[in-house]
């Protein structure tokens, strides 16, 4: 006998069992059949386990116990594709396994669930349960609802942890209440397409697509516990209306994306969604924001409408909204705001390639690179959204009036001037090895096509009257030259660039086949002194000296001349030309109107009243006379006792003794040479 337990404890050992492992294996209970040979059971520990339902009736009732021993488990899959209807469950049994009655089709009442744990997949597919009581589950397995299409409702007072995908699919699902849960788990809900409310008081952290596609909760509100909101949490829930964040969540990427509905939102200071994440992605009706309208209308100096942000608005949008794309409101902004940047920095006369000229030179004025400070990075969402430049200036994030994107920011911010501006324009983009990824424009200028990168063009020291063109209408390979010689690696193909389309109307305005385009896109404009105006186009119509001989020479014998002094040349003058349009744009006028209107006009006043006489010329240096003459005299006297007379106004006090007085400005440049303006005349009505 001493030598038969011998060779059992030296068998373990050879085998790598340990000796009690095999003294454990020596007891295990083996499987029998209850004495009404329903049920296939186990005994362990003095408790049953029943391990397979034999039967095949509609109703079973489990019995609590089982050759004097207590019933407290239903083991895995012991009613799996069983056709049971309706189901007794003791008081004693306090676990059901894993697919315990997986797929129970017809399985649509539980009476008397009194169990704490609950397996995988325990109840996957029972497409008629409409009810289940879990007053006492302490735990509940990975999908053990799930596709449950008839239940109806669910309360879990005493449940701790639930996993994921537990409810997922259960359409007809229209409440639940989980008081003590603190993770609501990966997919908990997903597809409940009915749920109208959850009660979630203790929840911290909700995961990735726990309430996805919920397409019937309209609203929530989130307890000031909630430190974490997962991927996708929310996102198509296509019914809410309102949201409601207490506390300091950290958001995680597409968290509310495409909530259409959503109008509505309260949102913390502490609340935050991660740098790289779009949470509220496809909210296109969102436009109350922390109680009051996000988007407001004020008027500038000249009268103008231009879009702001409430300030109760501001932190929600650094915090969560200037990293989304199809945010109704942010939407709103960056459209209205083009409107006014097109009507304020552009005029009706200017050619194509001056619009261009000015959305270019708006971009870097109001916009820097990504610095990336305090943390930031360049792949964070707020530098790749359609509104990263407009919310990122509107934000002052880098000084009053100065934001700050990356090359990708700066593209469709261009894109969508021009497209306001009436100018086909496309993003494109080009890869290496060495450099992730450039993302650039080109645009169509009077039936050609160019190459524009505002970004590169950034970063440089700009003056009054321009800034830097180096990248400004060229052609694809000289772009890509400069582009290779920069980065000193192959950038390969220009390509369009993938998906920006869908992040903003103006972004899908024009719809022309880039790839042809770009095949098209082969000669620069003909910038050669890098002003970004076509050369010796003096009257600055878009036609230059070659093709525009009269007006550029007559343009250029005037004023031009005259204004910056005789011993300029053409060559010289030509290099003035930002300086004239500056000058032209300021006045709201093309070149040939204002030489018209330059002089003074006669004027008429009331009485004790003043008239202005107004000479619009200018230049360098130049000295202004004005003379009069009373009606009825031949004698032209100095207007020194006027104000202004040696300036480009004139005030006259209207009385009868300036009525019909006339009025001559004389304006000498810098080398002597004058000019003088017909006799006006002020007539005191």
């Amino acid at each position: 006998m001493k030598h038969g337990k011998l060779i059992t404890w030296l068998s373990a050992a050879l085998l790598g069992i340990s000796a009690a492992a095999a003294f454990s294996a020596g007891i295990l209970a083996q499987a029998a059949t209850s004495p009404d040979g329903l049920f296939e059971y186990e005994i362990k520990s003095n408790e049953v386990t029943i391990l397979k339902y034999l039967g095949n009736a509609g109703t079973v009732e489990i019995p609590s116990s089982i050759a004097n021993k207590t019933v407290t488990k239903i083991g895995d899959g012991a009613f799996k594709n069983a056709t049971l209807n309706t189901l007794k469950v003791p008081a004693t049994v306090k676990a059901i396994g894993d697919e315990a009655f997986y797929q129970c089709y017809n399985l649509s009442s539980i009476s008397d669930l009194k169990v704490e744990t609950i397996g995988y997949r325990a109840f996957y597919t029972c497409i008629d349960l409409t009810e289940v009581s879990l007053q006492q589950a302490v735990s509940i397995g990975n999908a053990a609802f799930s596709n449950c299409w008839s239940l109806e409702s669910i309360s879990l007072p005493k449940a701790k942890t639930i996993g994921h995908s537990v409810f997922s699919q259960c359409s007809s699902l229209k409440t639940a209440s989980l008081p003590k849960i603190a993770t609501v788990s990966d997919s908990a809900f997903w597809g409940c397409k009915s749920l109208t409310g959850i009660s979630i008081p203790a929840a911290q952290t909700i995961e990735r697509a726990a309430f996805s596609r919920c397409t019937a909760l309209k609203t929530v509100s989130l307890p000031e516990s909630v430190t974490s909101i997962g991927d996708s949490a929310f996102s198509q829930c296509t019914a809410m209306t309102e949201l409601t964040i207490t506390g300091p969540a950290v958001i995680q990427n597409q968290a509310f994306d495409n909530c259409s509905a959503l109008a509505k939102v309260q949102l913390s200071d502490s609340s935050r969604t991660v740098s790289s994440g779009a949470a509220f992605s496809g909210c296109k009706n969102l436009y109350t924001v922390n109680g009051e309208t996000a988007l407001l209308t004020k008027t500038d100096l000249s009268g103008r409408n231009y879009p702001a942000f409430h300030s109760k608005a501001v932190q929600a949008i650094r915090n969560h909204f200037c990293r989304s794309n199809g945010v109704g409101f942010i939407d709103e902004f960056c459209t209205k705001l083009c409107t006014y940047i097109v009507e304020t920095e552009t005029d009706k006369w200017m050619n194509k390639a001056l619009k261009a000229r000015q959305l270019h030179d708006w971009l870097i004025r109001h916009c820097q690179y990504e610095d990336q400070a305090n943390g930031e990075r360049e792949s964070d969402s707020e530098n790749h959204v359609a509104s990263s430049v407009f919310v990122s200036y509107a934000l002052n994030v880098r000084g009053e009036g100065v934001g700050e994107s990356v090359c990708e920011g700066f593209a469709q911010a261009y894109t969508m001037l021009l497209s306001t501006a009436e100018i086909e324009s496309y993003v494109v983009s080009g890869y290496t090895s060495a450099f992730a990824g450039h993302g650039w424009n080109i645009i169509n200028i009077d039936g050609k096509y160019y190459e524009v990168d505002v970004a590169w063009d950034d970063g440089t020291e700009t003056t009054a009257f321009s800034t830097n063109y180096t990248y400004f209408l060229k052609s694809d390979a000289e772009v890509r030259e400069m582009h290779e010689k920069n980065q000193k690696a192959v950038f390969g193909n220009t390509q369009e660039f993938s998906g920006y389309r869908a992040r903003h109307t103006l972004l899908d305005k024009y719809h022309g086949n880039v790839k042809n385009i770009i095949a098209s896109c082969t000669e620069s404009y003909q910038d050669y002194n890098g002003d970004g105006i076509l050369e010796y186009d003096f009257d600055l119509d878009g036609k230059w000296l070659m093709n525009d001989t009269n007006d550029d020479q007559n343009a250029f014998n005037g004023m031009l001349y005259f204004v910056f002094g005789s011993e300029l040349n053409m060559f010289q003058i030509n290099d003035r030309l930002s300086e004239v349009f500056y000058w032209l744009h300021y006045y709201h006028k093309d070149y040939w109107t204002f030489v018209n209107t330059s002089a003074p006009v006669s004027q008429s006043a009331a009485p004790g009243s003043s008239a202005q006489f107004k000479v619009t010329l200018f230049g360098d240096n130049l000295v202004y006379r004005w003379y009069c003459r009373a009606a009825g005299s031949s004698q032209w006297v100095p207007a020194d006792a006027y104000n202004g007379s040696s300036t480009q106004v004139l005030t006259v006090p209207a009385s009868s003794g300036t009525n019909d007085m006339q009025f001559q400005c004389v304006v000498w440049n810098k080398n002597g040479y004058y000019i003088y303006s017909a006799p006006v005349t002020l007539t005191v009505r």
